[in-house]
């Protein structure tokens, strides 16, 4: 939705810049609308690079985005200097291109909170009412409620559908045991490494009650890798009695 107003508000603005430069051949004003299209650039290309994240194959797209619009920048900006000069604009141009690659590369770094965001954000559009922002107000009623509603959720062809009902489950660990068998299936069926963390750490804090999925653990665990089996190993110690 942002985007939607932020985006063609800096088109016009640079649009604005250009005809007054068109208008006055004052060459300030090519300088700002050299500046306005490298803010845009910059935000373009980080939300390339976040989607790069969600899905790797397209993270080329954020360094395209990154090159073209920084190359028309950089020409704007140059023009609006005389001789040598023109030198500054071109070096204004690199440093542009250098720090904002430096951002695109480092958001693998942030890669967790990119995905819980986009899987809360995906579930909440297919389960309305499991907005994180009400989860911690609601009564014991209304969670075992939205934890039924959940459920199918578990099973969705969507894969952040499903990991953002295990996270938002895991917000309600005490009304889960509703949506316990569905967990234990995603469990048994998935392959995808986001989501057998986030059932293992759901029924860690679900502990003892849910004992029913202790065999669909062992069974994961004996295949897992060394991402996963930790989680896996804390869930499954949580979920059988103490001695």
């Amino acid at each position: 939705m942002i985007a939607i107003i932020f985006y063609p508000a800096l088109a016009a603005l640079a649009a604005y810049y250009f005809r007054k430069y068109r208008t006055t051949g004052d060459r300030e004003h090519l300088k700002s609308c050299g500046t306005t299209v490298l803010v845009a650039v910059f935000f373009a290309s980080m939300g390339r690079a976040i989607e790069g994240v969600v899905y790797p194959e397209r993270t080329w797209i954020a360094y395209t985005v990154l090159l073209a619009g920084a190359l028309a920048g950089t020409l704007l900006l140059a023009a609006g200097y005389e001789g040598w000069r023109k030198a500054s604009a071109l070096a204004q141009g690199a440093a542009f291109v250098v720090v904002t690659s430096l951002f695109v590369s480092s958001m693998p770094y942030f890669r967790m909170p990119v995905i819980v965001s986009r899987a809360h954000r995906d579930c909440s559009l297919a389960v309305p009412g499991s907005e994180l922002k009400v989860l911690n107000g609601l009564s014991a009623a209304r969670k075992e409620d939205l934890a039924a509603r959940l459920s199918p959720a578990l099973g969705s062809g969507e894969h952040f559908v499903r990991l953002g009902a295990l996270y938002k489950l895991a917000y309600m660990p005490e009304a889960s045991l509703t949506a316990l068998p569905a967990v234990i299936k995603l469990l048994g069926s998935s392959q995808d490494t986001d989501e057998l963390e986030a059932a293992a750490g759901l029924l860690e804090k679900m502990g003892p009650p849910a004992a029913a999925a202790v065999p669909a653990l062992e069974s994961r665990l004996a295949g897992a890798d060394g991402r996963t089996s930790a989680g896996l190993e804390a869930a499954l110690k949580a979920l059988r009695p103490a001695k």
